[in-house]
């Protein structure tokens, strides 16, 4: 038996579905700072199930977490370690998946 990687893929890119968004920031020596990265809109049949980071600026020196905010407003949170300001792209992705899969894996 043989696998196709292309259904596989197709099948991922049916339950699973990635938006991006990215940001540049600037922030000052030692300091903290919300950023927001934009709306995240619902998609028709799919349910949102968390922001992954993807880059996080100086990842020596700046501690970044991303998070949904007040319903629909993708945030990071930043915090330099660094004793000058810095500058840097910051990108992360919300994750969609099909809504009936997300419905039937859900264990109360």
């Amino acid at each position: 038996m043989k696998i196709n990687p292309a259904l596989i893929e197709n099948k991922i890119t049916d339950v699973f579905k990635l938006k991006r968004y990215s940001k540049s920031v600037t922030i000052g020596a030692n300091a903290f700072t919300n950023v927001n990265m934009g709306s995240s809109a619902d998609i028709s049949g799919y349910t949102r199930v968390g922001v992954i980071g993807r880059e996080s600026g100086y990842g020596d020196q700046w501690l970044v977490s991303y998070s949904i905010y007040s319903g629909n407003q993708v945030q990071a949170m930043v915090h330099s370690k660094y004793n000058t300001s810095l500058s840097a792209s910051l990108v992360c992705y919300v994750l969609y998946m099909k809504t009936d899969v997300y419905n039937s894996i859900l264990v109360s």
